[in-house]
């Protein structure tokens, strides 16, 4: 017999639960802290990264405000607040296109993925661990964020942070939906459905989600 409503409900309540058990570094012994991977895109940071800097002492300090909310210049991309020396991961697979010392980004390093006809971009690095031509899976380790003013790989910086952009052929592309449908476990959107300007998002979530409510943050044991 074909499951009941109620049944497709469960199922999607177990899911979720593990999601943010996985964000949260919930998920037994031996389960690392690691990118969290769904539909062929990662995170670019093990979650309990954002838990170490933010708190619920303000709304704007919220894990998922730094997901969502805008790049300090109005510029297409997104300005992520991390702890310098926080692992970063691949978003999605790819080719190393560059990596090294590149003018305002300082340390960074470029990913293209063929299928989706897209670069994504990191800065403001502080160690980079792939190179030039390297092939790379999402959620592979790529190096450590950075962006400390006067230190090595910052940049033009004001403070610790990972810079992101992707590009597609028809220009920049706003990556804060796609970052907090990974981090909620929603669907996720192309690329090529990302917005190219106005880039912040308003938390409501795709129509095909599963529509309960998400606490914003879970406790790092």
């Amino acid at each position: 017999p074909s499951p009941t409503a109620g049944e497709g409900y469960a199922a999607r309540a177990v899911e979720l639960i593990a999601h943010y058990h996985r964000l949260a570094g919930l998920g037994g012994p031996g389960t690392p802290r690691a990118a969290v991977v769904q539909d062929g895109y990662a995170l670019p940071f093990a979650p309990a990264g954002l838990h170490a800097v933010t708190t619920h002492a303000s709304p704007s300090r919220d894990p998922e405000w730094q997901l969502v909310k805008p790049h300090h210049s109005g510029r297409v991309g997104a300005d992520i607040s991390l702890a310098v020396g926080t692992a970063l991961y691949t978003l999605v697979d790819g080719e190393v296109v560059w990596a090294g010392a590149s003018g305002n980004c300082g340390y960074g390093l470029a990913i293209r993925n063929p299928g989706q006809q897209a670069s994504i971009t990191y800065c403001h690095l502080s160690a980079i661990d792939v190179a030039a031509g390297q092939h790379v899976d999402a959620g592979q380790p790529v190096g450590r964020s950075g962006g400390q003013p006067g230190t090595r790989g910052a940049g033009n910086s004001t403070g610790p942070h990972l810079h992101l952009h992707i590009e597609a052929p028809s220009g920049l592309r706003c990556p804060q939906a796609l970052l907090l449908g990974l981090w909620r476990g929603w669907p996720v959107p192309t690329i090529a459905g990302l917005r190219t300007s106005g880039c912040t998002y308003n938390g409501v979530a795709p129509s095909t989600s599963f529509p309960v409510p998400v606490p914003p943050d879970l406790p790092i044991p």
